[in-house]
């Protein structure tokens, strides 16, 4: 009803968070096709400069990922940290993710504020499926 009446799908609240970060946020995942169906933005940040891709990676939300993605997900957009969605999935460890983000053109060796990759991630936190997956598709970290 709120949408058929003009709501912005695109403004957020105090902390910036835009109706389809707080879906990530509380993972009522339902609503997720009625705000992509309406247009809302895949690409919105949030103030930490984070995206409903990034906190849907964290939360592990595999079939909000993959929706956020077919409608345009930016899998290169870097946070305040200059954390990847990519630096992401290899953090929750989910190989999926991380696939699907190199495939849709994710830089595999893009580093965060602190210089750090995702491969750089993977092979600290012992994520050897994604480290190798990285390195078959051209990370050098």
């Amino acid at each position: 009803m709120l949408i058929r009446h003009g709501a912005r799908l695109d403004v957020g609240d105090a902390e910036g968070e835009t109706p389809l970060h707080a879906v990530a946020l509380s993972g009522h995942l339902a609503v997720a096709p009625v705000l992509l169906a309406a247009g809302a933005n895949v690409n919105a940040r949030d103030a930490a400069g984070r995206t409903a891709l990034h906190l849907a990676i964290q939360r592990r939300q595999a079939d909000f990922i993959a929706q956020l993605l077919a409608h345009g997900a930016d899998s290169n957009v870097q946070d305040a940290e200059g954390v990847t969605p990519l630096h992401e999935a290899v953090w929750a460890d989910l190989v999926p993710a991380v696939e699907g983000l190199i495939a849709r053109g994710a830089r595999v060796n893009v580093p965060d504020a602190r210089g750090w990759t995702p491969r750089w991630y993977a092979v600290r936190l012992g994520r050897t499926a994604a480290a190798d997956l990285l390195r078959r598709n051209g990370a050098t970290d």
